[in-house]
């Protein structure tokens, strides 16, 4: 009959030296019970027998019994890595969702600004544009009217225009919007000097246009001469000029100006006058209700980043807590499992991979406690 092989393995937590049978160390894989205090030894199954065959009655060293201060000097699971579960959870579900949404953010805000911009440059020069062939359609209406009203009335003297002839003033001075106007005025006579002949103002007919108009204009009169002295080529002509009046405050106006044609004994032209801001009061409030809301859209979208934020940085934590901490649990009863503690319980409960592996190290954990309990009742036997 064969003899039996036996090992000498050493309990590294009491160490006293253990005689162990090799071939049933060999078939409970390697793992058996101290004889003094009961802890779970662990030795390598697949080197029993060659470890029997080779030196039956020499013993492993054994190794050093543990210092108390042992398991609290050990190093965690976590040392040594640079970021954990909780922190790539915030990098990936925090920081980047953060940049992109910024990102986002910042582009749609410089969208609406350029939106404001374009509204400003494209409805000002849109709207001036329109009221522009308003005023020119005025001036050539007034120009049709007094040539006909002169043409009837051919022994009308142009120095009665503005006073005497009512009809005819109706007809050459009109109301244009709310503040704007139409007026006639002669081109150079034998003098060479433009006369004005029908205006709002009487201070102005009959006199020297150019010198009268330059002293009432300053700065501004070079631009309001080159288009009233335009018609010259028989053509209309139309711009703005500005002017400032005795407080100091600069105004523009925009003017359109067309000849009077098929007269005979003088030529005429009509002019047209608009104060700018009569036609762009509606723009500059539509610009400003447009920035209003631009805005407040600004702030909502600064105050949706905020709480999204915030509420994504909440599930974020909140998650990552509840998802370490399990993790946590289960690692924390797998190293007191592997240290011997069989009666540790594992309250982890969850629908996911967690859960899965925390039925798995149940299911090891009861495969470790039956295989305890062959040893002692084999031992026993």
């Amino acid at each position: 009959m064969a003899e039996s092989k036996t090992l000498k393995v050493a309990c590294q937590a009491c160490g006293t030296t253990n005689t162990i049978d090799a071939d049933a160390l060999a078939e409970s894989g390697g793992i058996t019970l101290c004889t003094s205090c009961g802890n779970l030894i662990q030795t390598e199954a697949s080197d029993a027998p060659a470890a029997a065959a080779s030196a039956p009655d020499i013993a492993p060293e054994a190794a050093p019994a543990p210092s108390p201060g042992m398991d609290e000097s050990r190093p965690s699971a976590g040392m040594g890595r640079r970021m954990g579960l909780r922190g790539k959870m915030a990098v990936l579900f925090l920081a980047v969702p953060l940049v992109l949404m910024t990102v986002a953010g910042i582009f749609y805000v410089w969208q609406l600004n350029r939106m404001v911009s374009i509204v400003k440059n494209t409805s000002t020069d849109m709207v001036t544009r329109i009221s522009g062939e308003l005023m020119a359609q005025y001036s050539r209406q007034a120009a049709i009217q007094v040539r006909r009203y002169l043409a009837d009335h051919q022994f009308v003297k142009k120095e009665d225009f503005n006073e005497k002839e009512h009809e005819f003033k109706l007809l050459a001075v009109q109301k244009v919007g709310l503040t704007g106007f139409t007026c006639l005025y002669a081109l150079p006579d034998a003098g060479n000097v433009w006369r004005m002949w029908a205006h709002v103002d009487p201070d102005l007919v009959g006199v020297d246009l150019a010198a009268e108009m330059k002293k009432l204009l300053g700065a501004g009169f070079d631009d309001y001469w080159k288009i009233v002295s335009a018609v010259a080529t028989g053509k209309s002509a139309r711009g703005s000029y500005s002017w400032t009046d005795k407080d100091g405050n600069i105004h523009e106006n925009f003017m359109v100006c067309t000849p009077v044609e098929g007269l005979e004994g003088g030529q005429y032209a009509v002019m047209v006058v608009t104060p700018i801001v009569e036609f762009t009061r509606d723009v500059k409030r539509l610009q400003t209700r447009t920035e209003n809301v631009v805005s407040s859209t600004r702030w909502a979208i600064l105050i949706f980043l905020f709480i999204t934020i915030l509420a994504i940085g909440g599930i974020v934590a909140y998650y990552g807590a509840v998802i370490t901490g399990k993790l946590k649990a289960l690692t924390d009863a797998a190293d007191r499992i592997s240290t011997g503690e069989m009666e540790t319980q594992i309250t982890v409960k969850s629908d996911d991979e967690i859960g899965d592996l925390a039925n798995a190290i149940i299911r090891m954990q009861e495969s470790i406690r039956l295989s305890i309990d062959r040893l002692k009742r084999r031992r026993n036997r």
